[in-house]
């Protein structure tokens, strides 16, 4: 592809970013700070650049580093965010037991899908205007008319 393609892609990646969800299994694929995998979306976003040195997970880190083989191994919270991030890490598993490969899906406002479409991502990221009612063409007969006498 023409490089000029590629830097238009690569202008709308964070509009994809939107469109893909992380569906956590082991952790050893999905990105800890840039995929999205919890409900705050991309977690350097969240927490911020200080975010790796403050949870002492790598930048380039995965989900499984933030692991043990018994629970979630982060430090201590330090800011209200890192509360938030807590308190979602308690309510699921950490995936260090499971052996199942972890995914990624398409998700649009309609539905969760394993498949890329270009229509529904249309339709989400579309600016739409909104229905306008159908109006009945009365008068065109006498328009015509009209328009038939002025001119001739």
């Amino acid at each position: 592809m023409d490089s000029w393609v590629w830097k238009q892609l690569l202008k709308l990646r964070q509009e994809g970013i939107k469109f893909i969800k992380s569906i956590l299994a082991s952790g050893r694929r999905i990105s800890f700070w840039y995929d999205v995998w919890t409900p705050f979306g991309q977690l350097i976003h969240f927490q911020g650049q200080c975010g790796p040195s403050q949870l002492r997970v790598p930048i380039n880190g995965l989900v499984a580093d933030a692991c043990s083989l018994t629970a979630w191994s982060l430090p201590p919270p330090r800011s209200d965010k890192t509360v938030e991030l807590h308190i979602f890490l308690t309510s699921i598993q950490c995936p260090a037991y499971s052996t199942v490969a972890d995914t990624y899906e398409w998700t649009t406002s309609t539905k969760l899908d394993a498949k890329f479409s270009a229509l529904n991502n249309w339709q989400d990221m579309r600016l739409s205007a909104p229905v306008q009612p159908v109006r009945r063409l009365s008068g065109l007969k006498e328009q015509y008319q009209v328009t038939a006498l002025i001119c001739g």
